[in-house]
């Protein structure tokens, strides 16, 4: 038995076997660092998202109609 933790290691572990993407990996840190609260540190607020979506590139994207 694996213990549920070490659980998305293993199968991302597996998955790289086969074929190497960096997206499972980015994915990997990410999701450990939203359960353990350390990405609380890299948040942004929502006044300066809305800031940002004002200023180029973003401009072009924000008003899509698939926010």
């Amino acid at each position: 038995m694996i213990k549920s933790k070490w659980y998305p290691l293993v199968l991302i572990g597996i998955f790289s076997i086969l074929f190497f993407e960096l997206s499972f990996w980015a994915g990997l840190a990410v999701g450990y660092l939203h359960y353990y609260g350390l990405g609380k540190r890299i948040e942004i607020s929502s006044a300066r998202a809305t800031a940002w979506e004002q200023k180029l590139p973003f401009s072009k994207f924000s008003d899509k109609p698939c926010k």
